[in-house]
C-alpha cells in the first residue's frame, strides 16, 4: 500500500540501529492499523446505504451483508504489510512466499467449510479469517528471525473497539436508510477515537504529539507536519 511504500526508505536508513528500527515499524503498524480499523468501521457501517446508492436494483443489496467481512479483511492485510519486515530484513523470501501459501491454503479449506453454508458471506468470512492466520504466521517469523515483536494488547484493543461499535449499530445496521439512521452511524464512527482515547488506548506521549502536529498543521501548513510525523524516530530512552 501508498503509506507503507512511503515509509519503507525510512525503515531501510533505520538499520545500523536494530532497536530503533524495530520501534519504529512496531508503532508505525499500530498507527495504521488504528487508520484502517476507523476507514473499516466508517466502510462497514455505512455499507448499506452505499450498496443501494451504487446498486439500483434489489438484487444487488444483499452484497452489504459481505462489506463487513471484506473490509476486515483488507484491515488485517493493510496490518499485514508491516507485520512481515522481520523477514524482509533477513531476507526470508522463502518463508514470506511459505506464509503466503499457507493461508491461500487456509482459505480454499475455509471455504470448501463455509461456502456451502453462508454461500457468498462464507467465502468474504473464510477471506478473512485466512488474512488472520497470514497476519499470525508473519508474527511469528518476524519475532523469531529479527526479534521483532509488534504491541498485541494495542493492536487487540483497537479490534475490540472497532468491532464493538459495530456490533452495538447492529439492531438498526441493515434498515431501510434514513436520515436518523446515518446521522447514529456516523456519530459511532467519530466516536471511534473519542473511545480510544476514554479506554486509555493512547499513550501520554501520543497525546501530546498529536496535540503538537494539529499545532504544527496551524502554524507551519500540513507538509511541513508530515516531514516531521516520517522523520526517523527518537531512540526510547529519549522519549522517556
Amino acid at each position: 500500500n501508498p503509506f507503507a511504500n512511503g515509509i519503507a526508505p525510512t525503515i531501510r536508513k533505520l538499520e545500523s540501529d536494530a532497536n530503533r528500527q524495530r520501534q519504529f515499524i512496531r508503532h508505525a503498524a499500530t498507527s495504521y492499523y488504528l487508520l484502517a480499523m476507523f476507514l473499516g468501521l466508517g466502510l462497514s457501517l455505512l455499507s448499506p446505504e452505499l450498496v443501494r446508492l451504487l446498486g439500483r436494483q434489489e438484487g444487488y443489496w444483499r452484497a452489504e451483508v459481505v462489506v463487513p467481512l471484506l473490509a476486515m479483511a483488507f484491515v488485517q492485510q493493510a496490518l499485514g504489510t508491516f507485520l512481515e519486515w522481520g523477514m524482509v530484513m533477513r531476507n526470508k523470501s522463502y518463508h514470506i512466499s511459505a506464509v503466503l501459501i499457507a493461508s491461500c491454503c487456509a482459505n480454499i479449506a475455509l471455504s470448501l467449510v463455509l461456502v456451502p453454508l453462508w454461500g457468498i458471506a462464507g467465502a468474504a468470512a473464510a477471506m478473512t479469517a485466512s488474512y488472520v492466520i497470514w497476519n499470525i504466521l508473519k508474527m511469528y517469523y518476524s519475532a523469531r528471525m529479527y526479534d521483532l515483536h509488534f504491541e498485541l494488547g494495542r493492536l487487540a484493543h483497537i479490534t475490540a473497539v472497532g468491532v464493538g461499535l459495530f456490533a452495538l449499530c447492529l439492531p438498526v445496521w441493515s434498515r431501510d436508510p434514513s436520515v436518523a439512521i446515518i446521522a447514529l452511524k456516523l456519530a459511532v464512527i467519530a466516536a471511534f477515537p473519542l473511545v480510544c482515547y476514554a479506554t486509555r488506548l493512547f499513550r501520554r506521549t501520543e497525546v501530546e504529539f498529536a496535540r503538537n502536529f494539529v499545532r504544527l498543521i496551524r502554524t507551519s501548513g500540513l507538509q511541513r507536519a508530515l516531514r516531521e510525523v516520517f522523520a526517523p524516530p527518537q531512540p526510547e530512552e529519549a522519549q522517556r
